[in-house]
């Protein structure tokens, strides 16, 4: 089953999920977390003659498989801007680990918290300078225009081999990096690596003139890998908000799921606290998924959409 909504684990199906986030194209730190599952048990005891209270807690860690990444630290992209436009790119090399014969996925976006939108910004402060994303998608990636950026990953997906020759040529294609909560797969495992793992190859490119004041522009990457089957939050949807509907319209929700309609399993949708009835998938033209329903009756008022 697909989800737009966090699930949580069955022991026996207690998986990790590892995510590392960095400043790209300039340095940042690294963080490593797994999730974990806890179980908390309270029991209370009330003797014939007197009243007391025991709390009694097991916490069950989240076990089985494992995924461990690790990445560059950093990726730096230096450049001489020219009035015509300037052409350089640099690699990043994340490494996965897992012993999970499934294998895993691996999620590539941009964090925004701080920022606005995927471009990347002088001194990181998105009052200044920007360098806007490039028009490609992964989809369908495109040459750099001038004072634009993107990734790539050689010879996955649209992506050709001309990234590493040894450096990417100014004809190759590239792809706006996904705003967090739009998460892009970008590589695929289908089976256990454990030593060496694997070395997934994410190449950055920028174009810029003298038009762009100098200094560092940068952004936060985040990577974020999962075992295949296990429970995940990295699905969006739009409209992610409704407001109070009178019953019976019909709805089209489009996720960021990016899978097989037939393998997505049982949908609910929901609207607030009530289901829309009849959902069915479908896949749109960049092969994320759409589900159509025939809306619930709310009040009136503005309700949070989701999908299960």
């Amino acid at each position: 089953m697909k989800t737009a909504k966090h699930q949580g684990l069955s022991l026996k199906q207690a998986q990790k999920a590892t995510k590392a986030y960095r400043k790209a194209l300039m340095s940042g730190a690294i963080f490593a977390g797994a999730f974990l599952l806890a179980l908390v048990v309270a029991s209370a005891a009330t003797p014939q003659m007197e009243t007391r209270a025991d709390r009694v807690a097991a916490t069950l860690n989240a076990s089985g498989y494992t995924l461990n990444m690790t990445t560059n630290g950093f990726t730096n992209i230096s450049m001489s801007t020219t009035p015509d436009g300037s052409y350089a790119a640099a690699k990043d090399t994340i490494n996965i680990k897992t012993n999970s014969t499934s294998g895993y996925h691996l999620y590539l976006a941009m964090d925004n918290s701080n920022t606005n939108g995927n471009s990347l910004y002088l001194d990181g402060d998105s009052t200044s300078s920007a360098i806007a994303a490039t028009t490609g998608t992964h989809a369908s990636p495109a040459v750099l225009d001038t004072n634009s950026w993107g990734y790539a990953v050689a010879g996955q997906d649209s992506f050709d081999a001309t990234y590493a020759t040894p450096t990417p040529l100014i004809t190759s294609k590239w792809a706006a990096v996904p705003l967090k909560g739009q998460e892009q797969v970008i590589y695929t495992a289908d089976s256990a690596n454990e030593d060496p793992g694997d070395n997934i190859e994410v190449y950055y490119g920028v174009k810029a003139n003298t038009s762009m004041p100098a200094g560092i522009y940068s952004g936060t990457i985040v990577y974020t890998a999962v075992i295949n089957g296990a429970a995940q939050d990295l699905a969006s949807v739009s409209p992610s908000r409704l407001n109070g509907l009178n019953g019976g319209q019909t709805l089209t929700i489009s996720t960021s799921l990016n899978a097989a309609a037939s393998g997505v399993g049982t949908i609910t949708v929901n609207v607030g606290e009530y289901s829309c009835t009849n959902p069915t998938a479908s896949n749109a033209g960049d092969g994320s998924v759409v589900i159509t329903c025939i809306a619930p009756a709310n009040d009136s008022g503005t309700y949070d959409v989701s999908v299960d």
